[in-house]
């Protein structure tokens, strides 16, 4: 693993480093202006200077180079720069592991410039605030990099450790944002008076000193965040794996699971703005402080909605067990819908000014006395009524039985086929893709699960089902519908966007099918735990969805 030095680049360094690079150096770039096509063939580049893409110009740079910076430089782009890699031939940007560089700047930039398939490391120390990649005003497309091992510790809200966007609407995509560190706000993504999506990345292991350890939200911005794994994030302060100060926030079908915060929200915290929840799973996020707030969300002022998400065995000090999935205080409003909280105590802290809407839930905890505490909607947990099942609800279509979960203790929130949580959500909701009432929770029971694929059972849609289990190993199932007889292709990929195997590529009838992936690579080869994502091709439909190996 990289490691990160935490002293200031010296003279010394620079030019003793310079005097026994230039021995074997293919192509010395000096300070200045630079365009044109950097080949594979005139590989490294050795940066000596701050170098800049002028406005009415372009940098290439081909698959297999790299571009290494020979002490405290920068690349400012503001023309165009196209960084295209390949899964096989990725570009490198760089510095020796004794120095240090001060990132790639986009400012002021025509739309857009591309990096694909790059990875960029190493940028910044302890006493400058820059990170990896900045932009400003500037719109580019970043999908497939890897952007780890960068810090921005100086006390300057504008830096991110990994990626900082000021007025700057960026796409972000397949990426993997990992072990970044800020010296205060977001330490994987800054996100500033922007509106980037960012979807398929894994955002880890990333550290604020203050709030936001994997991203950190604030201004006018509206960013669509989408099947990410936001996932061992640490902020010294609030928003272990989000920070929210401002700003309409989508965040959709993500996993934020092991983030830590000491003061609150262990998962987000939201100090204003909006933040809409779907489809997401908070689970073991931890708040450290012995009075912390929030094991899962801690929203002080804003507004919180969550619709079809799981919360799992998130955590505060202060209980010592699991509880605290969902902390509002001062003026936050919270409208919780469709979900499922499981954990040991108080799923429900709210201390805010204005009262919660909770309704089409199952809430599940250890004890009697302790599912919710605060200024809770009254006849909350009151059983009063049924539901459209014939469960014991409160007037709020709220339920509080065990959801049946096919193995939470490994992470597999599937429903059974007997949870009572199947057709209880929302009737007013959208119908589940098999067509029937919403069910509770991340994941639709699919009552197709384990019909062999020779049964005549027809789908009028295409669907890809999550795989089952997940997490796994050593092997997973995948099941799709098919309205018609198609050829249809399934491959695995990395978080960098590689292919690691193809398990389908042939011709199907109409109906449900299942195939298997065995965990190895084309070549018959075992592969690490880790995050992988498997994604169907038939005629016009495309569809990824992520799934975890755990050994």
């Amino acid at each position: 693993m990289n490691r990160i030095i935490s002293f200031p680049c010296t003279m010394t360094i620079l030019l003793l480093f310079g005097s026994l690079s230039n021995l074997s150096a293919d192509t010395i770039v000096p300070a200045g202006f630079v365009s044109g096509t950097w080949t594979s063939a005139g590989s490294p580049y050795l940066i000596q200077g701050n170098i800049t893409v002028h406005a009415d110009s372009t940098l290439n740079i081909e698959p297999g180079v790299e571009v290494n910076f020979q002490g405290s430089y920068s690349l400012t782009v503001n023309g165009l720069l196209e960084a295209v890699g390949t899964e096989t031939d990725s570009i490198q940007f760089i510095t020796a592991e004794s120095m240090c560089w001060f990132g790639i700047h986009f400012a002021d930039t025509p739309d857009s410039s591309h990096l694909a398939y790059c990875t960029v490391s190493r940028s910044g120390n302890s006493i400058v605030g820059v990170g990896a990649i900045n932009c400003t005003n500037s719109d580019p497309v970043i999908t497939h990099c890897r952007i780890s091992d960068n810090q921005s510790h100086a006390e300057h809200s504008a830096y991110a450790g990994g990626i900082a966007l000021n007025n700057s609407n960026a796409e972000i995509s397949w990426c993997d944002i990992s072990n970044n560190k800020s010296g205060m706000y977001g330490g994987g993504i800054n996100i500033l008076n922007s509106s980037p999506v960012i979807a398929g990345c894994n955002i880890s292991a990333n550290k604020a000193t203050q709030q936001g350890g994997g991203i950190y939200i604030a201004g006018n911005s509206s960013p669509i965040i989408t099947g990410c794994a936001i996932e061992r994030d640490t902020s010294n302060m609030y928003g272990g794996g989000i920070a929210v100060a401002g700003g309409e926030v989508t965040i959709s079908d993500c996993t934020v699971g092991y983030n830590k915060a000491y003061d609150g929200g262990g998962g987000i915290s939201i100090f204003g703005g909006s933040v809409s929840l779907n489809g997401c799973i908070f689970e073991h996020n931890y708040c450290q402080a012995f009075s912390g707030q929030g094991g899962g969300i801690f929203a002080n002022s804003g507004t919180l909605t969550a619709d079809h998400c799981t919360f799992f065995g998130d955590y505060v000090q202060q209980w010592e067990v699991n509880g605290m999935e969902i902390h509002t205080g001062g003026n936050a409003a919270m409208t919780v819908t469709n979900s499922i909280l499981y954990s040991d105590a108080y799923l429900i802290f709210s201390g805010s000014s204005l009262p919660a809407s909770v309704s089409y839930n199952d809430f599940l905890t250890d004890s009697f006395h302790w599912y919710f505490t605060g200024n809770i909607p009254p006849g909350l947990r009151e059983l009063t009524q049924v539901n459209a099942n014939g469960d014991s609800s409160d007037v709020y279509y709220n339920i509080f039985m065990e959801p049946m979960f096919v193995d939470f203790a490994n992470g597999d929130y599937h429903l059974t086929e007997n949870s009572p949580c199947i057709d209880a959500g929302d009737p007013n909701s959208p119908y589940d893709s098999d067509g029937t009432v919403a069910d509770i929770g991340v994941y639709y029971f699919n009552p197709l699960v384990g019909i062999d694929e020779h049964d005549e059972i027809l789908s009028t849609q295409f669907s890809l089902s999550q795989n089952y289990p997940n997490p796994f190993n050593p092997s997973t199932v995948i099941e799709f519908d098919l309205p018609r007889r198609l050829n249809v292709s399934i491959v695995i990929f990395n978080l960098l966007g590689q292919v690691v195997a193809e398990v389908a590529d042939q011709l199907y009838s109409a109906g449900s099918h299942q195939v298997t992936w065995n965990g190895h690579s084309s070549d018959g080869k075992p592969v690490a735990t880790g995050v992988y994502f498997y994604r169907l091709d038939a005629d016009d439909f495309v569809k990824t969805k992520k799934m975890l190996l755990l050994k």
